[in-house]
């Protein structure tokens, strides 16, 4: 496995100094992509399209896909021949896209090319390399060829090489090799026919320049500082090159930036970063100046951006990232914004995205991540809401009928810094609304209760985690009057499950948590559900290096009586984002599955109260087919499950569909059915009950330039009552 993928520790999200100099910029919700992804490419098409290939998961994927500007969503565009990970992809002059080697499945290094037509949405082969490379770098020449050098191999024969692709022939030819190793280098055009290559390798400040007329390396610079890896080169509008950050030769990120000018082949100092990083991203705006995103700093993912200005020399910081991530992609788009997807945060592998407004002129009333409970006389719908320019937790009550009763939304908690991630449960008497909160800077678990009447005991919240490091992505679900908290943590090295147990009256058992899983590698984003005897806590489990879906049983007072955790899935490919619920005989598992390899579908299996027992070890096929379906979620009425995902077969965007499972487990409907399929995009369902209906909440971009929460009612027969759905987050966009 090549080195960026590394899981990262620490904090999840660092602040770059407060009284830092600030220039105007911000960043937006988008829709989420369809594959969570890390170290992938993106490139801009000519029709303004970005294309986005491979990257990892718990591997190598060869997934891509594609976002439209105009309509503010992703789809699913064909998949490539091989799967690969730092790779590279160029736009050749004739607007194909050339992708190039990287790490595939197993993490081989490979040799082989091939290239994209957006007019046909195809891939075919091209000509192989000379060496097998990954973590290399690629670069457009003046004549249309396309330079590749160095980059990391089985053998490491290749971090000394470089060769040159013609389109014309559709062949790799070997050039002269540099003077130096070189693998997590950065490149950049510059005049003429030349090329600069810096960093990485053995000697961490080599730079040398390649010219294509003379087919010959040149040894400039050298750097200032070293740079290992992880580092960013900019090709400036005026032939210069911004080189930025990087990791020291001590693993340490740096701030250091400096400019490379070609007349002189000599590298000058510019001012340092405000926040030391690397695996960051930087991208040259329209204007000329350089915005850099993200990265790891501080033995943590970053949140922070900051802006070069060529003019001045000087960094200055900007509108912070709604994800914190490293390891993602920046593509400017058609109308200068920048679209920010994918990467990695501690939790695991991104599939969200943002753009960023460089005028700020454009910041959006979004509100996303939605969840719900019934009460047996309402449903509380909560979400992740940005009215006040800030993450807080907002909701509302729909009656039985569909109708929401608290236009606008009330706040659940609007405490300083962001409050994200919500989820809620009902125990009989009050519902209990946990998320993640960064009030302090790193993230903890705090939560309220929320009385029929939508009184909200504790506005400011109470902690529900106060352990060292960091906690979030909490999970709630009652078991007779006690609620169960669940949550991923980073106290330890690897990020764990814990969970405490908090009373009707909101008292909390255990500020510390319970281990629920300390397997080795991670384990992330638990899910919960709760029955008469206790509760079943299930999640993404690494402890075999890809991604599976373990479970265990806690009882009603705390105990986990599954210590090791129970292999729900290890079925070939990977298994994530488990969702649970209870039938009233035994526990329904969804989530979504790569055994297929080449997109995600969703699967189910039964899980017995009793024993823990797995009941269909080879899983049910829920929803299968070319495209992805992916987000799953869960709910139940009497004996039935519904089974919702997000369904990106359709051109127009992603719609919400789902399925029903009876308690044997055998498919109800034969084939899946439509819950909204609205234009623009619906993603991130979550599923509940009214007492005689399913109830549906949704993310929906149907409103433009705003994300907002949607709702829809489906009878136990699987029929849809509410058309397109109705808007829940009722409040206008600012």
């Amino acid at each position: 496995m090549a080195a960026a993928m590394a899981m990262l520790t620490g904090a999840w999200v660092a602040s770059a100094p407060s009284d830092a100099a600030t220039v105007a910029g911000a960043f937006n919700h988008t829709t989420p992509m369809g594959t969570a992804r890390a170290f992938q490419t993106a490139t801009r098409l000519n029709n303004g399209q970005i294309l986005v290939t491979g990257g990892y998961g718990s591997s190598a994927t060869k997934s891509a896909e594609l976002y439209t500007p105009a309509t503010k969503l992703w789809s699913a565009a064909a998949s490539m021949k091989d799967s690969r990970g730092e790779h590279t992809a160029t736009l050749l002059e004739d607007g194909r896209v050339l992708v190039v080697g990287g790490d595939t499945t197993g993490f081989a290094t490979l040799r082989t090319a091939e290239i994209y037509d957006a007019t046909t949405n195809a891939w075919s082969r091209t000509g192989s390399m000379s060496y097998a490379r990954a973590a290399h770098t690629a670069t457009l020449l003046a004549d249309g060829k396309v330079l590749v050098v160095g980059g990391s191999s089985d053998d490491d024969a290749s971090t000394t090489t470089a060769e040159v692709y013609d389109p014309g022939t559709g062949a790799f030819t070997r050039v002269s090799d540099p003077h130096s190793f070189h693998t997590h280098d950065v490149a950049a055009p510059i005049s003429g026919t030349r090329v600069l290559v810096a960093g990485g390798g053995e000697d961490l400040r080599q730079a040398e320049v390649f010219d294509e007329s003379s087919d010959s390396w040149t040894t400039v610079g050298p750097l200032d500082v070293g740079r290992r890896q992880g580092a960013t080169a900019t090709a400036l509008s005026t032939g210069r090159v911004l080189v930025a950050g990087g990791q020291a030769d001590s693993g340490d990120p740096v701030a250091d930036a400096e400019v490379f000018n070609p007349a002189t082949n000599k590298f000058s100092s510019t001012s340092d970063m405000n926040q030391a990083r690397y695996w960051h991203e930087a991208t040259k705006l329209s204007d000329g100046r350089v915005l850099v995103t993200g990265g790891f700093g501080d033995n943590q993912d970053l949140d922070s951006a900051e802006i070069w200005n060529p003019d001045t020399g000087e960094w200055q910081l900007t509108g912070s990232l709604i994800a914190a991530r490293d390891g993602h992609t920046a593509t400017v788009l058609s109308s200068g914004d920048v679209l920010v997807a994918g990467g990695e945060d501690q939790g695991g592998v991104l599939a969200s995205s943002e753009t960023f407004d460089p005028d700020a002129t454009r910041t959006h009333d979004d509100k996303v991540a939605p969840s719900v409970a019934w009460s047996g006389n309402e449903s509380l719908v909560v979400w992740e809401d940005y009215r006040n320019g800030n993450a807080d937790i907002y909701a509302t009550r729909i009656d039985g009928s569909g109708r929401v009763l608290d236009a606008g939304g009330f706040p659940v908690s609007r405490a300083p810094g962001p409050q994200t991630n919500p989820s809620v449960a009902w125990n009989g008497s009050t519902f209990l609304v946990a998320w993640t909160d960064q009030r302090s800077g790193a993230p903890h678990i705090y939560a309220t209760r929320v009385a029929e009447n939508k009184a909200v005991s504790n506005p400011n919240g109470v902690a529900v985690s106060s352990a060292t490091g960091e906690q979030s992505l909490p999970a709630v679900a009652a078991s007779g009057s006690q609620f169960l908290v669940v949550w991923q943590d980073l106290r330890n090295t690897n990020v764990n499950i814990y969970a405490t147990r908090v009373s009707a009256t909101g008292s909390v058992a255990n500020r510390s948590g319970v281990a629920i899983s300390r397997a080795p590698n991670k384990q992330q984003r638990p899910v919960v559900a709760g029955s008469p005897s206790g509760w079943l806590v299930t999640w993404d489990d690494g402890r075999s290096g890809g991604l599976d879906i373990f479970s265990t049983r806690v009882s009603t007072t705390g105990a986990v009586l599954d210590p090791s955790g129970v292999a729900v899935t290890t079925a070939a490919g990977e298994q994530s984002s488990p969702a649970v619920a209870w039938n009233g005989t035994n526990y329904i598992v969804v989530w979504s599955d790569y055994r297929s390899g080449t997109s995600l579908d969703v699967y189910a299996s039964r899980v017995s109260p009793s024993s823990g027992a797995v009941l269909n070890p080879s899983a049910i096929a829920v929803a299968t087919g070319p495209a992805s379906q992916n987000s799953p979620t869960v709910s139940t009425l009497g004996t039935t499950a519904l089974v919702g995902w997000r369904d990106d077969s359709s051109s127009s965007g992603p719609d919400i569909r789902a399925r029903r499972l009876a308690s044997s487990g055998s498919l109800l409907d034969g084939a899946a059915r439509n819950v909204v399929t609205a234009a623009a995009a619906q993603t991130e369902p979550a599923l509940g009950v009214n007492g005689t209906d399913f109830v549906a909440v949704w993310t929906d971009n149907r409103a433009g330039d705003t994300t907002q929460i949607w709702g829809g009612r489906i009878i136990s027969s699987g029929t849809t009552v509410d058309g397109q759905g109705f808007r829940v987050s009722t409040a206008a966009p600012k």
